[in-house]
């Protein structure tokens, strides 16, 4: 073993017992808190038709987003809005939680129709498929989407979960998102 990794390891045996075990487990706690709670949230009595959440593998840094749609108006002038409400937390952070509202942010929208254009992963079973090939993220942030409304192609409904780590495109979705909604958070729940 060289010196560099010998030191290596040394240095993280002994700072081991200085790292509280418990923080890593406290923001996972927070973050499965999160997601219970945004399933139950709702915007004027409207629960949420779908979500993102995310939660990187060595920061334990999460998001738990849910996106919802409401109305205005009655009748034939009723027009749609939607609604972004966002929890984030982490080892060190506490959770906090910001809205976005279409009415006040124009990216809203743009970002949900984004969302409908997502391209489907495609099942790959294990010796039938394409081969595996691995590939090393030093901190993986997984991503969980789930809508209660999907339609396949012959129009039939249904719900749609997928999962994607770093490199997939529910990620690139959400990374071109944020920077658009950066002003748009609020800790006002709209009304």
């Amino acid at each position: 073993m060289s010196k560099f990794w010998l030191k290596t390891f040394l240095v993280a045996a002994l700072a081991s017992p200085l790292i509280p075990q418990r923080v890593g487990a406290a923001s996972n706690d927070d973050f499965q808190k999160a997601k219970a709670e945004a399933v139950e949230v709702t915007v004027n009595g409207r629960g949420p038709f779908g979500g993102l959440n995310t939660l990187a593998a060595l920061s334990r840094a999460w998001s738990v987003s849910s996106f919802y749609t409401d109305w205005t108006g009655s009748g034939r002038s009723r027009t749609p809005y939607w609604v972004v409400r966002r929890a984030t937390g982490g080892m060190r952070t506490p959770t906090a939680v910001q809205w976005a509202d279409s009415r006040s942010c124009p990216s809203v929208r743009p970002m949900l129709e984004t969302l409908e254009a997502l391209p489907a992963p495609v099942a790959n079973i294990p010796g039938l498929g394409r081969p595996r090939e691995l590939s090393l993220v030093t901190d993986g942030e997984s991503h969980e989407l789930w809508l209660n409304f999907a339609v396949y192609p012959n129009d039939a409904r249904g719900g749609l979960r997928i999962d994607g780590n770093v490199d997939s495109p529910i990620a690139a979705w959400w990374r071109a998102a944020l920077p658009e909604l950066k002003d748009c958070w609020s800790r006002k729940v709209p009304d």
